[in-house]
């Protein structure tokens, strides 16, 4: 998992720090993380250009109110129907909102 931290971001303390946006209790190791169970609280939560991040969050926001994501737009690297279909699935009121960045 060290590996995750040299991609377009530095994905593990990037996720770690956007979930803690939500009221996440995260300790990041250099090789993952521990994620104590606790309610999440909705946030605005920055994809920093990561498609991965993004469509993580999206998933984050059909199960936690009130989560925004900024810079949805990088899910078109490799998803560009991305929003699209999971609107057709959820129906588009209930995902997450977006912020175009």
């Amino acid at each position: 998992m060290a590996h995750l931290r040299y991609k377009e971001s530095d994905r593990l303390g990037t996720l770690a720090d956007e979930l803690r946006h939500l009221g996440a209790d995260i300790t990041v190791h250099d090789d993952g993380m521990t994620v104590r169970p606790i309610w999440l609280n909705g946030a605005a939560l920055d994809a920093h250009e990561d498609h991965r991040l993004a469509m993580s969050f999206a998933l984050i926001g059909l199960r936690v109110p009130g989560v925004t994501i900024l810079g949805p737009e990088c899910v078109s690297k490799s998803y560009p129907r991305f929003w699209e279909e999971l609107d057709k699935l959820t129906g588009a009121s209930s995902g997450p909102a977006r912020t175009e960045g």
